[in-house]
């Protein structure tokens, strides 16, 4: 399995456990650490980020304002903070 750096670039991956911790929480009462958390900036980064992990048969949960009551926005996964960078960017209704 290639490492995540071969799919997105280094500054885009935080593995830190401050990081993950960070990410542990939404307005929920549940509490699960993401095995990483990354911050894909472009459609290419997404795609690559998915094909990553495809690859390792591993779940990714995205994120944007971590408001969930409900738990939706943490995980033991990959979580990809896509808050900052996808203001201007809509899905369309085939997905």
């Amino acid at each position: 399995m290639k490492p995540l750096t071969d799919y997105l670039p280094a500054d885009r991956i935080h593995a830190d456990r401050l990081s993950r911790l960070a990410y542990a929480h939404d307005a929920s009462l549940y509490r699960l650490i993401p095995a990483k958390v990354v911050k894909p900036r472009s459609e290419r980064e997404v795609q690559s980020l998915l094909a990553y992990c495809r690859e390792l048969g591993t779940h990714v949960t995205f994120r944007t304002g971590g408001t969930s009551l409900s738990g939706q926005a943490v995980t033991d996964g990959i979580l990809a903070d896509v808050t900052r960078f996808w203001m201007n960017h809509h899905i369309g209704p085939d997905g």
